[in-house]
């Protein structure tokens, strides 16, 4: 394609595509997996993130991507899973040519995958991605910018009730122990949750 991205088809079992990018000029370096794209289009967010490796960071979105297609299936919303990551190198910043260059990958994939808010990535960081290409999730029919990360808080606390639920008897989470390991734009709101149902809470945090 333009500006000399190039790209990388890489081949695994059990996944449709698998597209590795590379831009020196905006410093660029991506992975976009898409797991399933049936019955529609593949749906999952990006990660923007510092990895060890090329392996380590293909691990995590392969076994993203697959995770995104079993809770489309479990609730019911006819969708595949997908997951993109930006790799970062240690000390290298966000831009907004870098997401420019993201977004232009993304037009490639033909809307077979459409990304939204995940770790290191904001609602910000969807509209600039936004200027160039239209397949993102986070905004209303109104345009209005959504932080989905509530929903997701309140979906995991849900999950919670419900397995206290089949263990217990009783929803009640009143002096039940919860773990939660990491406190982004998730975990602290699901905290919050599980703080005023009554729980107590281990955190922990890099």
């Amino acid at each position: 394609m333009h500006d000399k991205i190039v790209l990388n088809r890489i081949h695994q079992n059990g996944y449709e595509k698998i597209v590795e990018a590379k831009d020196p000029k905006s410093g660029l370096h991506a992975i976009f997996v898409i797991h399933r794209s049936k019955p529609n289009t593949s749906i999952g967010g990006l990660r923007i993130h510092s990895y060890a490796s090329i392996e380590e960071a293909l691990n995590d979105a392969l076994r993203l991507a697959k995770g995104m297609s079993y809770k489309a299936a479990l609730a019911d919303i006819p969708y595949g899973g997908g997951k993109s990551i930006i790799l970062l190198k240690p000390k290298q910043k966000k831009t907004q040519r870098l997401l420019t260059a993201f977004a232009q990958v993304l037009n490639q994939l033909n809307g077979e995958y459409i990304c939204g808010v995940d770790l290191g990535a904001t609602v910000d960081d969807m509209n600039i991605i936004r200027q160039t290409s239209p397949y993102v999730a986070g905004l209303n029919k109104d345009n209005i910018r959504v932080d989905l990360s509530s929903y997701t808080a309140w979906g995991c606390f849900r999950g919670i009730q419900a397995t206290a639920q089949r263990l217990w008897g009783s929803s009640n989470l009143n002096n039940k122990t919860v773990a939660i390991q990491g406190l982004g734009n998730v975990g602290y709101k699901l905290m919050e949750h599980l703080f005023w149902a009554g729980a107590n809470l281990i955190a922990s945090d890099t």
